[in-house]
């Protein structure tokens, strides 16, 4: 069996979904991580609709990822729509517990957002697994961006948790400009990026 890594840009099919929520679950302790693997699913399939996807792969495995959107809104319509029964039974199986408020601030804040001006396009999520130490971020950012020009996108927006001051400045560094930054509900700085 070969162990070379390919780089794969593109839509997942369900097995490279299932690795990347299973990424996302085990590097990232934001609000999705929370809510579980199974939900980190159902949003990664809605954004593989008006995304794409970059990742490293070897032997099948997905190694680390990135993916954006065209249209944040687009994504969290067909988020609710094709995952309503999904989200009632949710709601319903964790409805003394902790989910259901976090999944009540998570539709807050999404509604929230529609007032901040904010570009269409979003930059969701980078990670990988810890025992991948290959050259990863600048490369998928560069994929990134040459899809959004190439789709005649020129601005997109990352959200990052306001308390992890390291990334902000890593943002900042690489030409972000912080845009707005909210304390309730979740504290959160937004930055745009022209490109």
């Amino acid at each position: 069996m070969s162990k070379k890594i390919i780089t794969k840009i593109g839509k997942l099919n369900n097995s490279e979904i299932a690795d990347v929520s299973e990424i996302h679950y085990n590097s990232m302790r934001g609000v999705f991580s929370k809510l579980g693997i199974e939900f980190i699913q159902k949003y990664y399939q809605s954004v593989n609709k008006n995304g794409l996807f970059y990742c490293k792969k070897i032997n099948g495995k997905v190694l680390g990822y990135c993916c954006w959107v065209y249209d944040t809104s687009k994504v969290n319509i067909y988020f609710l729509k094709s995952n309503f029964l999904f989200l009632m039974f949710y709601v319903l199986k964790n409805i003394f517990t902790h989910k259901t408020i976090i999944l009540i601030k998570l539709f807050l804040f999404t509604a929230f957002r529609k007032n901040f001006y904010l570009p269409r396009s979003e930059f969701v999520a980078i990670a990988k697994i810890q025992q991948f130490n290959y050259p990863f971020t600048k490369n998928a950012l560069i994929a990134m961006e040459n899809d959004l020009k190439k789709n005649k996108i020129t601005k997109y927006f990352v959200c990052v948790n306001s308390k992890l001051t390291s990334v902000k400045k890593r943002y900042k560094k690489n030409k972000f400009k912080e845009v707005k930054k909210i304390n309730y509900i979740y504290p959160c700085s937004y930055f745009v990026k022209q490109i």
